[in-house]
């Protein structure tokens, strides 16, 4: 199953607040971050916020994104050969749950000091998304 959030009406178009995106991300296992275009070195807050909401990104998008995320922290579409390819392999992790949790392995090593500054964290332990790590 899938869901789809957004305003049904254009006309209405009001700012989510991040608080509250990041918790409706939180309520699934996975997020699909598929960004507006595909450029080198063009990845934004998606993938992110599928990170910090606790849920795995499914990424298309920049083909160096293993540059600016955590390894094996997401789902890479351009690793599938079809759409079909992808959507079994996501079927197979939802009832593979030691699988599952292999993305979210990043998380035991939060302080890595090779991309927490890409997500504009201070690599002390003192950040709320340490605390946040800390207490999972």
């Amino acid at each position: 199953d899938t869901d789809e959030y957004k305003n049904a009406n254009a006309s209405e178009r009001h700012e989510i607040r991040r608080s509250e995106l990041l918790n409706t991300i939180g309520n699934y296992r996975f997020y699909l971050a598929f960004e507006n275009t595909i450029e080198p070195y063009y990845v934004t807050e998606k993938s992110y916020d599928a990170l910090l909401a606790g849920t795995v990104p499914v990424y298309w998008g920049s083909r160096d994104v293993s540059k600016f995320l955590p390894r094996g922290s997401y789902i890479d579409y351009h690793d599938f050969a079809t759409i079909d390819d992808l959507v079994l392999y996501m079927h197979k992790l939802e009832t593979d749950h030691p699988e599952y949790l292999k993305y979210h392995e990043w998380r035991k090593h939060v302080d890595d000091p090779e991309w927490m500054p890409q997500l504009g964290m201070e690599t002390s332990r003192e950040t709320a998304f340490c605390r946040l790590c800390d207490s999972l």
